[in-house]
């Protein structure tokens, strides 16, 4: 049987043998043979020992054999890294040799990788004196095992800065940072004050996605208008399995930012005359508007809206600008139709805004209440008063009887 000692590192033998007979480095002779491959499971970024048997397939014998490893990528450690030697091997004689360690890149991607192991030897040729020296490479494979590693991020919204009281679409970043496929991928957002996801975005189909690359998804959201202005959690469950159909699930927290913002609101409202009336002309009408906001509006224009009866008579009111928790009072001028009724009729604040770059609308809502026009009144008071002498008559008559 072969006998294993270690020697010089076999560079230096491959290069004396070359520069000897450079056809050497040139014959593929496969008299020697490496088979019975044994690897553990090889994941990236460990370390792994390699088991294989080399075997004399030549029909005489083989002498002065190194056994050495050449790696490549992902293969960034071979140890040791002498060769090793076997003084001899009969016809049909093998070894096994189990001394190798390899080290994986810890970024390799799963798959098949291909290493060279490099055999140096002597063998006897009838018609030749003495031996003939020889260099022969056989390759082998590695499977190098993985497993996916999905990572979520916001990249965009729509609107650029999200603020309470909004509907957002939001861009989610779908990166598999892992070494092997993620198959059949499922996004599901989750409601969490102060987003309420919408119906068509509650559960997002991504597919599947291979290792070191990425896909993005857009979900739609709402968000509450009485939201304060600051880094939120939104909640999304992934699921998601590898090639072998092992699920994963987790759930990631996302932070999304609501900007602050100048909130509206209409505190009183009021009218000269302080009664409208059916026919009016002109009136004037003052809205008290309050900034109940978390920032400063600025450039703010104001346009009243209403329908049949009210017609809106006067232009757009500006403001300078209105910090949080200030007030002002804004005036608009109407005009009533003839045959409007006794009664409050809603109309609308339409508010426009600037912060920074951004400009905002918003519209408040509130009613303006027409009175009876005055002979009416009189018709009444004076119908009071005759209903009321009738039946005092009446009263009367009946206690004279």
């Amino acid at each position: 049987m072969g006998k294993i000692t270690t020697s010089v590192p076999v560079v230096f033998f491959i290069l004396l043998a070359i520069l000897i007979e450079p056809s050497l480095a040139q014959v593929p002779t496969h008299e020697l043979v490496v088979e019975n491959i044994l690897a553990p499971q090889v994941l990236p970024g460990k370390s792994f020992n390699l088991t294989f048997t080399v075997r004399n397939a030549y029909k005489f014998e083989i002498e002065n054999i190194y056994v050495q490893l050449q790696g490549g990528y992902p293969f960034l450690q071979i140890s040791p890294t002498e060769a090793f030697h076997l003084d001899y091997l009969s016809p049909g004689e093998s070894i096994s040799i189990s001394k190798f360690q390899l080290t994986v890149d810890s970024n390799a991607i799963a798959g098949d990788y291909t290493l060279n192991v490099i055999l140096t030897y002597t063998a006897f040729e009838p018609g030749k004196t003495p031996y003939v020296s020889k260099i022969s490479t056989e390759r082998i494979t590695i499977t190098v095992s993985g497993k996916p590693e999905i990572l979520l991020s916001v990249t965009a919204s729509q609107p650029e800065k999200i603020r309470p009281g909004y509907a957002a679409k939001i861009a989610l970043k779908a990166s598999n940072f892992g070494t092997d496929i993620a198959k059949d991928i499922w996004v599901y957002p989750l409601d969490s004050y102060p987003f309420e996801v919408l119906w068509a975005s509650q559960a997002i189909y991504v597919g599947d996605l291979p290792p070191k690359s990425a896909i993005v998804e857009t979900i739609q959201v709402e968000v509450n208008e009485s939201a304060e202005a600051k880094n939120w959690v939104l909640p999304i469950r992934m699921i998601y399995a590898n090639k072998y159909g092992v699920a994963t699930s987790k759930i990631v927290n996302l932070s999304v930012k609501l900007e602050p913002t100048a909130k509206f609101e209409i505190i009183g409202i009021s009218s000269d005359p302080k009664e409208i009336k059916p026919d009016d002309k002109g009136d004037r009408i003052f809205v008290q508007i309050k900034n109940k906001g978390t920032a400063t509006a600025k450039e703010i224009k104001l346009n009243l809206r209403a329908d049949y009866p009210i017609t809106p008579s006067g232009k757009t009111y500006y403001i300078d600008s209105l910090a949080p928790g200030e007030t002002t009072a804004c005036i608009f001028h109407i005009d009533v139709d003839s045959d409007a009724k006794p009664q409050a009729y809603p109309v609308d604040v339409q508010i426009s805004w600037t912060e920074g770059v951004d400009h905002l609308v918003d519209t408040k809502s509130t009613a303006i209440l027409v009175s009876p026009p005055i002979y009416t009144r009189t018709y009444l008071i004076v119908g009071g008063i005759i209903g009321i002498i009738i039946i005092a008559v009446i009263l009367l008559r009946r206690r004279k009887k």
